[in-house]
């Protein structure tokens, strides 16, 4: 990326929102030492004989002062117009001195007007090289009357020059402490922010997956960043991504990917020390090196006095990613156990609210939200999509014989069954008590009965204590029903003449045998 190019204000030496403050007070300074300046020539034991250029000098620096004051609009100035106004100020102090005595000239204390802002203003470069030019002018006396070092101007010197650098010294000191105090007050609003717009968040419900990568664009952005994540423990070797964020395509692992806990590497180091680990050039091969950075800083995420994870930003350069910035990070990662503790609350709530409890399947509500979904997918791509309900036979028998505990155990295997033999893209279901569904997109109803079959059969050679169970199916196609509604009730329709044909089978839904049994 090209760097932005440098703001006047930045060229100038000064703090962008101040240019226009120190326009306006040089213009002031300029105003008042015109109106001062105006006034030697009057008074007594100041040397008269060039009053003419002094009056000169002071409506020039009064009108200039008023320009700079009330005329210019500073936001929109070129950057060397200030230094410009400046330098000449000296000149022309240099020029009162000369024409109003020389050493024995009360002129010289003009020089404070240029040395105060200079020193609250500039950088210290620029602040220390205007020092220097107020020490220049009382010295330039020596260009034309040397004699005066030994009647007035060592006297002078001696005294002003320590002003100068305990007045640029002070000054400079109160400033960086008041751009610190600002800066700091500054991160702070930042961070807050940022934790204002992640609670906004998932109190509006967004998925656990958005929050995450919202929590990491926010660290990221309030370090400056190339890319963030927040990584979960899982366990002494191995770590979660559950969220990122990158300012370019490729510069961040996606969610869900498991990274490794290398031995020695930051991520161990700050899990094991829970303090922030930078790190200014990672070796070829790691982690963020894949990721085409170079510097990273991660620190450790506790909740309740618990290791939890890390939080870890990434940069392309070492300068991007300062010592101040662990700090930063390690404030944010603290200020996130709230965050974060929600966000898995909310996991568990959502995941809760749409999984069975008992076997982990998912419940009614949600099968008929996947299966709207997946209609409407099989429907856009082509293809078939199949959907098998299943029931166990002689399910209250059992149940009322072996008690609740032992028709709990039968519906954990069966689940346990259907889940070792369902595809990647299959949903399964508990639907009712003893019921269960099985979505099988991309499937005929003739595929869908092969593997029906080979689950009953898995289900019927289950060791139980309870001995052997059968269970009873049906299915219907897409060729059948288009509607997620109609291909339920015809699965269920299917179910029932299963269980009327003597149970321990499975029939496939069609439209001729429907009339054939509606007829009987």
């Amino acid at each position: 990326m090209t760097p932005a190019p440098a703001s006047p204000a930045r060229r100038a030496g000064i703090d962008p929102e101040e240019l226009e403050l120190a326009g306006r007070t040089s213009g002031l300074l300029y105003a008042l030492g015109g109106v001062t300046l105006a006034l030697l020539p009057v008074l007594p034991g100041v040397t008269h004989a060039h009053r003419g250029v002094l009056w000169g000098l002071a409506v020039a620096a009064f009108l200039w002062g008023v320009c700079q004051a009330a005329l210019i609009d500073w936001r929109r100035t070129p950057w060397w117009l200030i230094h410009i106004s400046n330098v000449a100020s000296l000149v022309l102090i240099a020029v009162a001195v000369a024409s109003s005595g020389g050493g024995r000239s009360p002129a010289w204390v003009f020089v404070f007007l240029v040395a105060m802002p200079a020193a609250y203003f500039y950088a210290p470069p620029i602040a220390a090289a205007y020092l220097a030019g107020c020490v220049a002018v009382n010295a330039s006396v020596l260009l034309y009357d040397p004699s005066v070092l030994h009647r007035y101007l060592l006297a002078q010197l001696v005294i002003a020059v320590p002003c100068y650098l305990a007045l640029g010294a002070a000054t400079l000191a109160g400033k960086q402490l008041l751009r610190g105090l600002r800066r700091r007050s500054e991160e702070l609003a930042a961070e807050q922010g940022a934790l204002r717009r992640v609670a906004t968040a998932i109190a509006g419900g967004g998925s656990p997956e958005q929050l995450y990568e919202l929590v990491s664009a926010e660290a990221g952005g309030l370090l400056g960043a190339g890319a963030a994540g927040i990584l979960r423990i899982d366990d002494p070797r191995h770590t979660t991504v559950m969220g990122s964020w990158a300012d370019r395509p490729g510069g961040r692992y996606e969610a869900g990917t498991v990274v490794p806990i290398r031995p020695g590497s930051d991520v161990e180091q700050a899990i094991a020390t829970r303090e922030p680990v930078r790190i200014v050039a990672h070796a070829a091969g790691s982690p963020v090196d894949r990721l085409g950075y170079r510097a990273s800083i991660v620190a450790p995420v506790v909740l309740a006095d618990r290791m939890w994870g890390v939080l870890a930003v990434t940069a392309l350069a070492a300068r991007r990613l300062h010592t101040d910035d662990e700090r930063r990070l390690t404030e944010f990662a603290n200020l996130l156990e709230v965050a974060i503790t929600s966000i898995e609350d909310r996991s568990k709530l959502l995941a809760q609210a749409s999984s069975d409890a008992l076997t982990g399947l998912a419940n009614h509500r949600t099968l008929r939200d996947r299966l709207d979904a997946a209609t409407v997918r099989c429907s856009r791509e082509g293809g078939a999509l199949s959907l098998a309900v299943i029931d166990i036979d002689y399910f209250k028998q059992i149940n009322d014989a072996g008690g609740h505990e032992a028709g709990d155990e039968m519906l954990m295997r069966m689940a346990g069954c259907l889940s070792a033999l369902a595809g990647p893209d299959d949903i399964l279901a508990r639907v009712g008590g003893d019921e269960f569904a099985w979505v099988l997109p991309q499937n005929t109803r003739d595929q869908a009965l092969v593997a029906i079959e080979r689950a009953r059969r898995a289900i019927a050679d289950a060791s139980l204590p309870m001995g052997p169970i059968t269970v009873s199916a049906g299915i219907c196609d897409t060729s059948a029903a288009h509607d997620p509604a109609d291909l339920l009730r015809r699965a269920h329709r299917a179910l029932y003449w299963s269980k009327q044909r003597g149970r321990d089978q499975a029939w496939v839904y069609d439209p001729i045998v429907a009339e054939e049994f509606s007829a009987g």
